[in-house]
């Protein structure tokens, strides 16, 4: 199951480096139906709805990093670009 879902993890970052933010997203999505305590899955796939200007979806996801793994800062920078991201409208 974890192999799957480094394949997948891999084929998304891949995606993402290339700048397709939605291929990216949906790839880090199937990935978590494999392991859905992956954080890092979690916090990529919010960096890429922030890309998209998916706030909400971006903050859920750093939420869900923080629940995870509070010792992981990724989320709290996820989580505080999406926040300063809501003031700016």
């Amino acid at each position: 199951i974890t192999d799957k879902a480094d394949a997948l993890k891999a084929q998304a970052t891949s995606k993402y480096q290339e700048k397709d933010f939605e291929a990216a997203a949906k790839l880090y999505t199937y990935a978590l139906g494999y392991v859905p305590s992956d954080y890092v899955c979690y916090s990529n796939r919010a960096a890429c709805f922030l890309a998209l200007s998916r706030t909400q979806k971006a903050l859920k996801d750093a939420l869900k990093v923080i629940e995870l793994a509070p010792s992981f800062p990724r989320g709290y920078c996820r989580a505080g670009t999406c926040y300063r991201s809501e003031e700016r409208r």
